[in-house]
């Protein structure tokens, strides 16, 4: 994997995070 890749996959799961803690509340 390319840094790119890495910085693309941390976003998302990031943003994924954030919807779940959303769900959560």
């Amino acid at each position: 994997m390319t840094v790119e890749n890495l910085t693309k996959t941390n976003d998302l799961l990031k943003y994924a995070g954030f919807i779940l803690d959303e769900e959560v509340e």
